[in-house]
């Protein structure tokens, strides 16, 4: 009897491929999922900034300075928590 074979998802080992649970290493496999939502959203949400921003150019310039930074702080701090986020993820995933 044949039994297919793949790769770990974590480090590569070769295991059977009906296995749920790697042997060497314990990780839970898991199936290739579509990621084709994710790739949606980030074409669309550059989108959505420019039509906010073209909807609300004129109210922007009226604005104190001081709110403004207010914003962009507000705004700021999550994307740098995102980026600093994926940062680690990418080191982890190249140091393992």
């Amino acid at each position: 009897m044949l039994h297919r074979i793949k790769a770990c998802s974590k480090y590569d080992a070769k295991i059977l491929e009906t296995a749920t649970v790697c042997p060497n290493c314990g990780i839970y496999q898991t199936e290739d999922e579509s990621h084709f939502g994710y790739f949606i959203a980030r074409l669309l949400l550059p989108v959505a900034g420019l039509m906010l921003y073209l909807a609300l150019k004129d109210i922007w310039q009226n604005t104190p300075s001081r709110i403004k930074s207010g914003i962009m702080i507000f705004f700021a701090i999550p994307i740098i928590i995102l980026l600093i986020m994926g940062l680690f993820g990418l080191l982890g995933l190249i140091i393992m």
